[in-house]
């Protein structure tokens, strides 16, 4: 009897301090959350390679129009815009701010040799530096829209693709953006075209000096003809205005002045006032091989004085040259 009394006192404490512990439990697990703690998290932000809009091309420095043709000036340069829009969803700084990225454009024609990474040269391919290329609208940290414009100056003649040789090509202006993490896309304009610019030009004046009656001018008298344009050759028309020289007194027939693109002169070769085409073969600059192609040549004049007298003074006459291929 007394070992089972024993027993359930023992079993009793056993069972009291079983709550006990449950209880400090309890109340030390309250106690935990009721602490002022603090949770600390943290998440990695992935890059986000920059996109592009529209790419255009115009003569305008429009960010939303294309100028198509695009035609050369005559003897000159035209300024020439690549345009367009980009989105960088880690912010437009990306692509503005970085050392490394940036904006970065082509035009070229579409059979030039390596496209968008295509050498420089005049006539097909015009590289345009990130320097050159000017970003705007990217006013704060949290934009991601921006706008860019790659200025270039277009030669007078840069290849033409409406006519001859390059007939069944065109023109790309092409964009390459990259942010700081060197990640990139690119994206091409609509393809132009650059017209057939005719173009000639010659000097104001040739003057054959002093000449007595019935002389022949001297065949070192030289005109340069320049093709101001891109026609793969021009065949200049050559018309006098009037029948004759007008001279202080009297006149000289126009026939007695003479052309040539040598200094072989044949009879045929003499001014008239209708159109003559002067067979001068005048082929259009090109930069890899300026020594056979200059853009220009020589036109060698000569001035018979007729032997009849019944004319004195300075004598004056017109002649035009029309760009013709």
């Amino acid at each position: 009897m007394e070992e089972t009394r024993k027993v359930h006192l023992m079993y009793g404490g056993l069972l009291f301090l079983a709550a006990l512990i449950t209880l400090v439990a309890y109340i030390s697990f309250r106690s935990r959350a009721d602490s002022n703690t603090s949770l600390s998290t943290s998440a990695s932000v992935g890059n986000s390679a920059p996109t592009l809009g529209t790419v255009y091309v115009n003569t305008t420095g429009s960010t939303n129009s294309q100028t198509d043709p695009i035609t050369p000036a005559d003897g000159t340069t035209k300024t020439v815009y690549v345009n367009g829009t980009y989105t960088d969803l880690n912010g437009c700084r990306e692509v503005a701010s970085s050392t490394l990225g940036g904006v970065k454009a082509a035009f070229y024609r579409s059979g030039a040799s390596g496209g968008f990474n295509c050498s420089a040269d005049n006539n097909n391919c015009y590289q345009v530096a990130t320097s050159t290329c000017v970003i705007s609208g990217c006013d704060s940290s949290s934009d991601t829209d921006a706008s860019y414009s790659c200025t270039l100056s277009l030669q007078y003649y840069a290849d033409r693709t409406d006519g001859s040789p390059y007939t069944a090509q065109t023109w790309v202006g092409n964009v390459r953006v990259m942010d700081q993490s060197l990640d990139n896309n690119s994206d091409s304009s609509t393809a132009p075209e650059v017209a057939t610019l005719l173009a000639l030009d010659i000097p104001s004046s040739l003057n054959f000096g002093s000449l007595s009656v019935g002389a022949l001018s001297s065949i070192n008298t030289v005109s340069p003809f320049i093709n101001n344009g891109n026609a793969t050759t021009l065949q200049p028309e050559l018309n006098a205005t009037a029948a004759s020289f007008v001279c202080t007194t009297g006149t000289i027939a126009i026939g007695n002045l003479m052309y040539s693109s040598s200094s072989v002169f044949a009879a045929t070769n003499t001014m008239t006032t209708g159109q003559v085409e002067a067979t001068l073969n005048l082929h259009a600059y090109t930069v890899a091989d300026a020594a056979n192609y200059p853009g220009t040549t020589s036109t060698y004049w000569r001035l018979q004085m007729p032997a009849a007298g019944g004319y004195a003074g300075t004598c004056t006459a017109t002649v035009t040259a029309v760009a013709t291929e």
